[in-house]
This record gives C-alpha cells, sequence and structure tokens, in this order.
C-alpha cells in the first residue's frame, strides 16, 4: 500500500481564478516522485478555508500534507495558525531545516514563520497484529538476495519480519548486515529495511484504546 500525500494551496488569488497556481502541481510531482498517491493540489483561499482544508486532509487519514502559501508577515498570512490549530504537536526542527535550505536562494526564507507538525495521530494504539500473504516468506528470501546483489563489499545480510499479534514496542522487522566497512553495513541495513517497507506483502493492523482500529501500509 502506497503512502498517501495532498498539497493545500493558500491563495486568495489563485482561488478566485485570478491566475493559475504553478507552485503546488510542483510539490505534488515532488511527492509522486517519492511513493506517493497524491492528486491534483487543493487551493484555497487565505483564511479559515486552510484550516479546513487541513482538517479534510487530516480526516481523510492522508500520510502527508505539504501546505504553500500564506507563511508571510502581511495581515492576510495566516497559514501558520491554521496549521497550528490543527497539529496535536509541532516539530520545529523540520521547519528549520526547511528554511535553511532555502537560504541560499532565497535570502527572504528568514521570514517565513511556517510550521509544521504530526496531527491525527494521538490516539493511543494498545496492541498491533501483522498478516502476512502466504508468499511473504519467499518474497523477503528474494528481496535480501535483490539487496545483497547490489551490495558491495557486504559479506552477509539476514532479514526477519514476525507476524501475528505483538506488544506495544515488540520488534516486527529485524535486519543485520556484515560488511567490510561500517558506512557500507548502514547504508545497505538501510536500503534493505526500505525496500522490504515498500515490498513486502505484510500488513499492520492497530487497535486503539478507543475501541477503534485501522489496517496501515504494508511492513
Amino acid at each position: 500500500m502506497r503512502r498517501s500525500g495532498r498539497v493545500v494551496v493558500a491563495s486568495t488569488r489563485a482561488a478566485a481564478g485570478v491566475y493559475d497556481d504553478r507552485c503546488g502541481p510542483i510539490i505534488a510531482d515532488w511527492l509522486a516522485g517519492r511513493g506517493f498517491d497524491v492528486g491534483a493540489p487543493v487551493v484555497v483561499a487565505d483564511g479559515p478555508a486552510v484550516e479546513q482544508a487541513l482538517r479534510e486532509a487530516v480526516g481523510a487519514r492522508v500520510d502527508v500534507v505539504i501546505s504553500t502559501g500564506g507563511t508571510g508577515i502581511s495581515p492576510s498570512d495566516a497559514t501558520p495558525e491554521a496549521t497550528l490549530a490543527v497539529v496535536d504537536y509541532q516539530v520545529p526542527g523540520l521547519a528549520d531545516a526547511i528554511r535553511r535550505s532555502g537560504l541560499p536562494g532565497v535570502p527572504t526564507a528568514v521570514l517565513s514563520r511556517g510550521v509544521c507538525g504530526v496531527a491525527g495521530r494521538t490516539r493511543e494504539v494498545t496492541r498491533l497484529e501483522y498478516a502476512a500473504h502466504p508468499s511473504a516468506g519467499e518474497t523477503l528470501f528474494e528481496l535480501v538476495a535483490e539487496v545483497a546483489a547490489t551490495a558491495p563489499g557486504v559479506r552477509a545480510m539476514a532479514a526477519s519480519h514476525r507476524i501475528g499479534p505483538l506488544a506495544i514496542g515488540d520488534a516486527a522487522l529485524v535486519v543485520a548486515v556484515s560488511a567490510e566497512h561500517r558506512d557500507a553495513a548502514f547504508a545497505t541495513c538501510a536500503r534493505l529495511v526500505d525496500t522490504i517497507k515498500e515490498r513486502l506483502p505484510v500488513w499492520k493492523h492497530q487497535f486503539f484504546a478507543d475501541g477503534t482500529d485501522e489496517w496501515v501500509n504494508s511492513a
């Protein structure tokens, strides 16, 4: 199951049809290029409509929501306030990193008031269950062999994925890599985990303290 993404564009004039938004499609293409299922950008006017669009995305359980516009210092720029009204908690370091990456080409990036945060994840998970397709064991072997074949300097690799009920904190996926150099081992380990999470036919069933449950992405 692929991750979902959504782009919210805060622009009163674009929402009114004064001009076409060009930034939203660029961000949507960026997300799609990284494996996200993403539709056309949602273009709304600055102000309350931004918060509504963000809440709709959270309600739809979209994995990643990126907003653009409305983060400056003019009176109509209210995207940060709309975002803070929706998220459960902030991730300040991520917003700082975005500003820092933009500084070399856009010095005015320091004026951005953009924020990042996590929303819709406050429900307490009480237990987990993993279900696997009958081919999962064979697929796991093939994935390990595939990564090993393109990992110079790696001497041995192993991977194990549990299925069935797991307590919170139990390890579901464990990988091990032996290599001639530590950096190669770490890099190969990360690539192996990403490959398994993307392609192994295993699904996670989460059960919450409020009695609800949901299936989430494989592995």
